[in-house]
């Protein structure tokens, strides 16, 4: 119990003094590499492996982050993913390969003791090895390897060991003869009846321990055939599954034919929400749906992921079958809402114009409307959209909206139709024109995206200034126009994989400016990946993934540069 608790508390005190949570995993790493070399060269000779590792980190001071953030540039980009991150130190992150972390160490540090009978060749042969297989940075690693006369004191210390085990053997065979002389008939019998009855209870104890494991099995429904069959299950293909989840899918959207048919603002909102949250697998949705249904989602649609949905649709799996199972729950909780089945096709659309507004809109349309005419035209939003609105338009009368049993005043379907045109000239409905004009604006990203920075130049020089290509999407070329300290930030963040497949397809003054702006293990490992690379034919579709992730880093860098550059501006102009 002692033992245990020194070791805790030792594991405790290292952990909490050590230079970085990965710190220690990394020089871990290495140490089992250099030994795995050592024992395959030399497997009967001893030896000790020590590494140290140096980050180069610094104390930071990182109070006020969030409050940099809010000030900082934001770049645009095709991107429409959620880019709100938490900034955490680069070392303690564990979604980084140690492979990557290696990349980006300041020094490295290895010292050897091995035996004194390995000749100085052979010792040079093996500093070269790990040197090569560690991919060491000359001039700044470290590799010391020390000699110890370890075989002549090993042979000494064993023999000294088999003669102390002798003696020991002998001494246990004259103490059992003695023991056994003096032990009585009665006294044997008795020692071995004794083990014989425990180990009947030790048969009854476990027994008892395997009938509970049974029947906690029997209780959470699982048994050893289920658990073969779970295995068997793990073993089909992939495409089995998928054909089996789209022909469930088309089942249920089949089923739910009608409700697509003619959608109103709820069946529009529950687009919406998803939409923004699964856009891929809300796109393979629509790649199923009639040409006329898609036509109207997207015309009365309003999110941006729209465009992602039509022009990147994923193969339909769990995810989007469970999106189509709540729609088909939807359905069936409309059969019990008489205000939905009483609402008339004119008054649906009517909602799934205001359904596309914002609060600010639905304020500015709403206004000066009385709270008795607004109570009907309201009640043809989704419910929970509906009371949310009513809050912010009368604030202390809104509570009138929980009373489902008051029976509602008939819809003034002339204000009806005024608040409609109103909120039209807010927010227009989109028109087929606006996708095709994405379609034709997404091939000429793609272009850009495998193009060299020459080339995306020029195009950016005779591209409209009210393109969407240059509101939507970071030209890459300015990558290497950035501040140098946005290029040291970018460092750390980049794997050196992707730093080589993105400046393979550079040009050669763009890779020198990277190259001295990163530290001097990043810029050897990633000249040294580049040059294997360049020996081959390069895979454009990974050379644009690299781009891309480069890019996304010179975003978010560049927000964090403009952060500190304002942070600093007022601690100035505070002192």
């Amino acid at each position: 119990m002692i033992l245990r608790n020194l070791l805790i508390l030792s594991v405790f005190l290292f952990s909490s003094f050590g230079q970085a949570s990965r710190v220690p995993e990394v020089e871990s790493y290495l140490m089992d590499k250099v030994s795995s070399l050592l024992r395959n060269r030399f497997p009967d000779k001893p030896f000790t492996v020590w590494v140290k590792v140096d980050t180069g980190k610094k104390d930071s001071d990182r109070k006020g982050w969030k409050e940099e953030k809010k000030d900082s540039a934001r770049l645009p980009y095709l991107d429409f993913e959620d880019s709100g991150e938490v900034e955490i130190d680069f070392w303690d992150r564990t979604d980084i390969p140690i492979e990557t972390m290696i990349g980006h160490l300041e020094k490295i540090s290895i010292r050897i003791t091995v035996d004194s009978s390995l000749l100085d060749e052979e010792l040079k042969e093996l500093q070269e090895a790990i040197a090569a297989q560690l991919k060491l940075v000359p001039g700044s690693d470290i590799i010391e390897i020390t000699k110890k006369d370890w075989i002549n004191k090993e042979v000494n210390e064993s023999r000294r060991m088999i003669a102390l085990g002798a003696f020991a053997l002998m001494l246990l065979l004259f103490g059992c003869l003695y023991w056994l002389s003096r032990l009585s008939v009665k006294q044997l019998v008795s020692g071995i009846t004794k083990p014989i009855s425990e180990i009947g209870e030790s048969t009854k104890e476990f027994a008892s321990s395997a009938l509970d494991s049974a029947a906690g099995i029997t209780s959470s429904g699982s048994t050893s055939e289920e658990d073969d069959a779970d295995e068997r299950r793990k073993g089909k293909s992939l495409n089995a599954n998928l054909l089996q989840i789209r022909k469930n899918a088309l089942e249920l959207l089949e089923r739910n034919r009608d409700i697509l048919l003619k959608p109103d603002a709820e069946v529009m909102s529950f687009f919406e929400r998803h939409g923004e949250d699964e856009p891929g697998q809300v796109g393979a949705i629509l790649t199923e749906v009639d040409e006329e249904v898609l036509k109207t989602l997207f015309k009365y649609g309003k999110g941006s992921w729209w465009y992602v949905a039509l022009a990147q649709p994923m193969p339909i799996d769990e995810v989007g079958l469970g999106i189509l199972s709540e729609l088909d729950r939807l359905r069936i909780r409309r059969h019990f809402s008489k205000s939905k089945q009483n609402e008339s096709k004119e008054v649906a659309e009517v909602g799934l114009v205001f359904a596309r507004l914002t609060m600010d809109e639905v304020q500015e349309v709403f206004s000066g409307i009385s709270i008795e005419k607004a109570e009907g035209i309201l009640n043809i939003l989704p419910r929970t959209k509906a009371l949310a609105i009513a809050k912010k338009l009368f604030p202390g009368q809104w509570a009138v909206f929980l009373d489902t049993s008051k029976k509602l005043k008939p819809i003034d379907m002339d204000l009806l139709k005024k608040l409609e045109t109103k909120a039209l000239e807010t927010a227009p409905l989109r028109e087929e024109f606006e996708i095709e004009a994405f379609f034709r604006d997404l091939d000429l990203v793609r272009f850009l995206d495998s193009a060299n920075t020459r080339d995306e130049k020029e195009f950016y020089m005779v591209l409209p200034k009210d393109s969407r290509i240059r509101s939507d999407r970071t030209a890459y070329f300015t990558v290497f126009e950035a501040p140098k300290e946005v290029i040291k930030l970018m460092g750390p963040t980049v794997d050196i994989r992707d730093w080589a497949y993105a400046l393979s397809a550079a040009e050669p003054s763009e890779r020198d400016f990277v190259y001295n702006n990163l530290n001097d293990r990043q810029s050897f490992l990633v000249k040294e990946e580049v040059k294997s690379l360049m020996q081959s034919e390069l895979d454009p579709a990974r050379v644009r993934i690299a781009k891309r992730r480069v890019l996304k880093a010179f975003i978010r860098n560049t927000n964090l540069h403009a952060a500190q550059v304002n942070s600093k501006d007022e601690s100035d102009q505070a002192a």
